[in-house]
């Protein structure tokens, strides 16, 4: 195995885990700030196809926006941490003509673009700035997650006034706008002047104590605020009622596009040149979570941008998914989601082969060495990556694709699977959209980004004691392990119980975390045997697939037995974690197979299934009977005895011929052989008894270890499959040789 630090490009990359669009640096310095978000956003964001795309379209519709426009709205989506937000934020420096006015443009292009392939989109941009000046407002939602209920124009007007060199508290803001004007009826420029010296002897007359606030506090704190506004107003107006006035303002979409354009409006006249403001707005979808109110509010801004925007006011918002997934939760609101989808026309996606890209080129890009190494040496072990690593699927797939493994992907990718990002995202996406409350999951907002997991694979990887290793399913796992106990506690815990079962091995429990993750997603990798093996090898240089296949059938088959289900429902995956109460039935299921009583099988045999074992046989239901004068049919009626046991179930009512039905050989304990006249024998066939034997009892467990409870779903469903096998079996071996 080679050196990490010899295999990669970079020994140690350094990343965010989560990027903020509206996160500041420590420092004072604007200059040292700039340079600073340069270096971290600017330097480290990796151009992929689907990000040229975005920008060129966007940095084109900006400069050409006209009033009439119905493109002034954008719509960007893609799993989390699939860098929306770092792009945004790169999206954010290169809008900002004015914190660009000071910098080298050439040399800031060379950071991003650094081998020079997108001259084009330079190109462009640089014209962008040489006609328009464009002033970006990022706003990122989750700063308002769970403080309280806010609306989509509070929190825009807080950012224009904010942008503005206001308060963010609006209250504060709208009184600081009123008394810096001028020409009004009473002189609150004066008052607004002298504010710092007014204010703490506002306090003092009010009973605060020696105050000694800034208006910083008073901004800061509404208990401040209270008492100081309103003490400034009367000062100012000689009474107090004004400063509702000033402050109940009508806010909503309207106000909120209103101060947008008198800003622009504001920069226009001061710098005399076209001004284009563009709203950048991060993780919407999870803002409107399941919030009807708040999804018809974003349809109302983005109208009010096409309406009052003149086409000079644009926005980007950034989602989790196209409109049509916004929110499953919102399906009753089909119309209002028409109507986004009207309202944002330009949708752009960030595909799972753009956050492979970034994932290969920030973590995984070999040294010369490196990529040396694995031609030669990796590629030529004993597995061979692209007939042995790659998954069998049912239609839908990836990119790159979980069916097949490019030789020069698999150099750049290695020590990850070039699909492998891709599934995780896809694994984790399912994952979150499981969850009652998506916005609240582990895997948005706050959970690692695809960026972090990787490097936490890469670093496991380095600790691998093998002799070519590589990353498993099993790995991302054990890396995501805390955070799927969060989500899925009720999962993990058999996971747990697997481990701490002295009757299964290290090797069962691997099995059980892929059957587990490869739950979430049936239609990219169903789980069956050579996929599950295929989830589980982590050495190019170990077990073949077909060895590691047969492991995963005897463990499915022995020690996970009862912990690893079919899932017999419609749809879904093919197998299952069980359940606690379903692995205490499953045992006393299993101690009864390991005891069977014929007489108890054959009685609930009578008692559940006989009759639909009897409609499927043809049996005559009557008999023609009379001599030369001619015939009469009379009805036939049957009674049953198997093994020496009498049934109940019959055939025929008002019979006139009764005839007596026995079946031997079920019961292997039986070992009757006399014959008697006036009797029909039935002898079950010799090949498929042994199974039909073991299927009845597999039956006759579960229905006896159910029969006083109230067995969970799954449970019943496994029964009926079961009765329905028995039944099967049955017809197709009473078949066979019968004599009278």
């Amino acid at each position: 195995m080679m050196d990490e630090r010899e295999l990669f490009n970079e020994a140690d990359p350094t990343f965010e885990e989560s990027v903020r669009i509206d996160r500041a640096l420590d420092t004072d310095d604007p200059a040292e700030q700039c340079e600073r978000l340069y270096r971290r956003y600017i330097e480290t964001y990796y151009l992929t196809d689907a990000s040229v795309d975005f920008l060129t379209d966007l940095v084109a519709r900006i400069q050409d926006s006209s009033p009439d426009s119905e493109e002034l709205n954008h719509w960007l989506y893609g799993y989390y941490g699939s860098g929306k937000s770092h792009l945004l934020k790169v999206l954010n420096l290169l809008l900002d003509s004015e914190q660009l006015s000071g910098s080298d443009w050439m040399a800031l292009w060379q950071r991003l673009d650094g081998k020079g392939k997108h001259d084009e989109l330079r190109d462009a941009w640089c014209s962008l700035h040489e006609n328009v000046l464009v002033v970006p407002l990022p706003i990122n939602l989750l700063r308002y997650q769970g403080v309280r209920e806010q609306r989509f124009s509070e929190i825009i007007l807080q950012e224009v006034y904010s942008a503005r060199g206001f308060s963010n508290r609006l209250d504060v803001a709208f009184f600081e706008e009123e008394f810096q004007q001028s020409g009004g009826l009473f002189d609150t420029q004066s008052v607004w002047g002298n504010r710092e010296e007014l204010l703490n002897d506002i306090l003092l007359k009010r009973g605060v104590p020696n105050p000694e606030y800034t208006w910083n506090d008073v901004r800061r704190y509404r208990i401040l605020s209270d008492l100081v506004l309103e003490g400034l107003t009367e000062e100012a107006t000689g009474m107090t009622e004004n400063l509702t006035d000033i402050q109940n303002q009508n806010i909503g979409q309207g106000l909120a596009m209103e101060a947008i354009e008198s800003y622009r409006q504001e920069l226009e006249e001061e710098h005399n040149r076209p001004v284009k403001i563009v709203l950048l707005i991060d993780e919407v979808t999870l803002f409107i979570g399941g919030d009807d109110q708040r999804l018809g509010e974003l349809n109302a801004l983005a109208e009010s941008i096409q309406k009052v925007g003149g086409g000079n006011i644009l926005s980007v918002v950034t989602a989790q998914s196209n409109i049509e997934d916004a929110r499953p939760g919102l399906a009753k609101k089909q119309l209002d989601l028409g109507i986004l989808k009207d309202r944002f026309p330009q949708q752009y996606a960030l595909p799972s082969k753009h956050v492979g890209d970034i994932v290969q080129q920030r973590l995984l890009t070999k040294s010369p060495a490196g990529e040396q190494w694995v031609r030669e040496e990796a590629l030529n072990s004993s597995i061979d990556p692209q007939s042995m690593l790659t998954y069998t699927g049912e239609g839908q797939n990836t990119e790159p694709p979980l069916d097949a493994i490019d030789e020069d992907e698999f150099i750049q990718y290695y020590p990850l699977l070039p699909y492998q990002p891709a599934l995780f995202l896809e694994i984790l996406s399912n994952l979150r959209n499981n969850q009652a409350d998506v916005t609240k999951s582990i895997f948005s907002g706050t959970a690692r980004a695809i960026m972090a997991l990787v490097a936490g694979l890469r670093e496991e990887w380095a600790q691998k004691n093998r002799d070519k290793p590589i990353v498993s399913l099993v790995d991302f796992y054990d890396l995501v392990q805390y955070e799927l106990e969060d989500v899925i506690p009720e999962k993990t815990s058999v996971i747990q119980a697997i481990e701490n079962d002295s009757r299964t091995s290290d090797f069962d429990v691997d099995v059980a975390k892929v059957v587990l993750l490869l739950s979430y997603v049936p239609d990219l990798v169903p789980q069956h045997d050579p996929n599950l093996a295929t989830a589980v090898m982590d050495d190019l240089e170990g077990s073949t697939r077909s060895n590691i296949q047969s492991r995963v059938r005897e463990s499915l088959d022995g020690s996970l037995e009862k912990y690893v289900r079919p899932d017999t429902s419609p749809d879904g995956a093919k197998l299952r974690l069980t359940d606690q109460e379903e692995q205490q039935l499953i045992t006393t299921a299993h101690d009864l197979e390991a005891d069977p009583v014929w007489d108890d099988i054959i009685a609930m045999l009578d008692e559940a299934l006989w009759d639909e074992v009897l409609a499927e046989v043809e049996l005559p239901t009557s008999h023609e009977y009379g001599d030369e004068d001619g015939t009469e049919s009379y009805p036939v009626g049957y009674t049953y005895t198997i093994d020496g046991q009498r049934l109940e179930s019959r055939i025929g009512e008002d019979v006139v011929f009764d005839i007596e039905v026995v079946i031997r050989g079920l019961d292997p304990n039986n070992e009757d052989d006399r014959i008697a006249d006036g009797i029909v024998y039935w002898f079950p066939k010799e090949e498929g008894l042994e199974d039909l034997r073991s299927q009845l009892i597999e039956w006759w467990a579960l229905r006896k270890a159910t029969q006083a409870t109230n067995p969970p779903e799954s449970l019943v469903r496994d029964l009926e499959d079961a009765a329905g096998r028995v039944v099967n079996k049955l017809v197709t071996t009473l078949e066979g040789d019968h004599s009278r």
